[in-house]
């Protein structure tokens, strides 16, 4: 990791740009090539691995004690890779596996002050959203005289240009008003498939027979706007009661289509002593772009797809009830409860994943029902050598989609890929002395669901071939509830070592060292089903068993930084 900070005009303009990559996949990559710890036969050369990159870029300028303009850029993607390369004499093949997804972002942002108690900020955004896969196969097979090739590529995205005002105004030391307003330029592009087979083969008598296919299947890019009003007070009534009252309005236009919503909101504090206050409130919620998850454990793809004349936006009720208690010197605790109530939420049919790109995306999905709810409790300390906080959250979410046409699952009711029942957070913050401290980070989380066959068969089919009917056999998966499975919990403990040093009067420097995931825990990424088919005595078997990929070992990381 890079970072550079400083200033450009001293007391008006400032500068910072960070740039980071991990190096996991060179480790890996190297271990490789020195211990030859893979044993592919005639394998002439073999890279895999993960890593991510980011560049960040930041400026500042004052105007005046009024006026303020800030510019940001951001760019990172995330990139797992396969490449490998065999020659086995006469047979040779290539294959490679590229996966990317990533964000670009760039803002800019005027802040300037209307007066001693109001001021407003006004922003233009360019948000991007990418996601590619790509699967490559080539084939030279001399002794067949055949060579051929097969990619599939799916990629999809999303394009946000914005346009924000939001103004903040203080008639009295117990009273903020916030309101404003926004428009945004969606540019949708779902999913595509592309997918090519080409094939080359030289017959007994020497003739060419060659086969091609170039097709490109998926969702054609879709436009939409949309547009968000809002204002909201929140205000000290007594002592004891502060209320934040407010209140949304949401429109989206697609495919000569406008929906709009009106969304109130509502929430109040009660300080019942000087340690210990209670809080509620309620929320309603409509949501225009769908996360359209895939179920299948060895494909962890989800879609964002967009409100279209076909499908309805999405919307929720939301309550929660909570209390906070505070020890004077120790800590501060919280507790809280909530009840989301969701309608309109996206799944894919039954036999529809992300992989089946013959259709549109819109023929793919059905729309039913959803809720969670959950208990979140926080202890958290900011006094003393030793800080931190212990969270723990309980919530469980569930769906049903038995709607006419729509029913998935046989109509009842089942987890959400996200379901995560159980996740523990224990961050702790020692200072040793002003020129060492640390900090340690456990987390625990309970695994995603996922759908995996419980039972297979083997189905007799018919095809046609140049007019002739034959027979063939083909595997199929049975599976009696959707999410049927849940992956092995993630759990993970990072480090962090902190030395500071004053070099003079005006120049400091920090030398940090940070461990992420310090014990090398092999969390869960994906799943996938194993089979291994051999012959026991005069019978043909196939054995099959769930494996697991992952993809963030232990990753030490060594950063200097200079601050004058």
């Amino acid at each position: 990791m890079i970072n550079l900070e400083g200033p450009i005009i001293k007391g008006k303009t400032s500068f910072n740009i960070s740039a980071r990559r991990t190096y996991s996949d060179i480790l890996l990559n190297s271990a490789i090539w020195l211990n030859k710890q893979f044993d592919f036969a005639n394998t002439d050369d073999l890279s895999m691995g993960y890593y991510f990159y980011d560049l960040n870029v930041k400026l500042n300028h004052k105007f005046n004690d009024n006026d303020r303009l800030y510019v940001s850029w951001y760019s990172g993607d995330d990139d797992i890779y396969f490449n490998y390369r065999s020659s086995g004499g006469a047979y040779k093949e290539k294959t490679r596996l590229n996966w990317r997804w990533g964000n670009t972002v760039a803002a800019i942002r005027w802040n300037h002050v209307l007066g001693p108690k109001l001021f407003m900020d006004l922003s233009a955004n360019y948000t991007q959203y990418r996601h590619k896969m790509g699967i490559h196969i080539k084939e030279d097979d001399k002794a067949n005289n055949y060579k051929g090739s097969m990619g599939i590529n799916m990629k999809s995205g999303i394009y946000d240009a914005s346009f924000r005002s939001d103004f903040h105004w203080s008639p009295t030391p117990k009273q903020d008003v916030r309101f404003g307003g926004s428009y945004t330029h969606h540019k949708f592009n779902p999913d595509v498939m592309e997918l090519s087979m080409n094939s080359r083969e030289t017959m007994d008598n020497d003739s060419v027979q060659t086969n091609d296919f170039n097709q490109t299947f998926g969702s054609k890019n879709i436009l939409a706007h949309e547009y968000q009003l809002y204002a909201e007070d929140d205000i000290e009534l007594t002592d004891v009661i502060k209320i934040n009252i407010g209140a949304g309005y949401a429109g989206f236009s697609v495919n000569d289509r406008y929906y709009n919503s009106l969304e109130p909101r509502l929430s109040a504090r009660f300080l019942v002593t000087d340690e210990l206050s209670v809080k509620t409130g309620y929320a309603y919620m409509t949501q225009y772009v769908h996360l359209l998850s895939n179920n299948v454990i060895n494909l962890p793809t989800d879609l964002w797809v967009p409100v279209t004349d076909k499908v309805e936006p999405e919307h929720s009720h939301q309550w929660a009830l909570g209390a906070a208690y505070s020890v004077d010197g120790l800590a501060d605790f919280t507790l809280e409860g909530y009840y989301k109530q969701m309608d309109n939420l996206l799944e894919y049919k039954e036999g529809s994943t992300y992989m089946s790109g013959d259709t549109d995306w819109q023929n793919k999905v059905a729309m039913g029902k959803g809720w969670s709810y959950g208990l979140e409790l926080m202890a958290q300390r900011s006094v003393g050598r030793l800080n931190g906080w212990i969270a723990y959250t309980w919530n469980k979410s569930q769906r049903r989609f038995d709607r006419p046409g729509m029913v998935i699952n046989g109509g009842r009711t089942f987890d959400a890929k996200y379901d995560r029942r159980h996740k523990l957070d224990i961050t702790c913050n020692y200072k040793f002395s002003d020129r060492f401290d640390m900090s340690a980070t456990w987390l625990f989380e309970t695994g995603n669901c996922g759908t995996i066959y419980t039972q297979y068969y083997d189905s007799e089919l018919l095809a046609d071939e140049k007019d002739e009917q034959y027979q063939y056999t083909t595997t199929l998966g049975y599976y009696e509830n959707r999410n049927n499975f849940r992956l092995n919990p993630t759990h993970r403990l990072d480090l962090s070592f902190n030395w500071h040093r004053k070099l003079s009067e005006r120049v400091n420097r920090t030398l940090n060292l940070s461990i992420y995931n310090a014990y090398n825990n092999r969390n869960p990424f994906l799943v996938y089903v194993y089979t291994e088919s051999y012959y026991r005595g005069d019978e043909w078997v196939e054995e099959r068993t769930l494996r697991q990929l992952t993809l963030f070992p232990i990753l030490p990381t060594l950063s200097y930084s200079i601050s004058f």
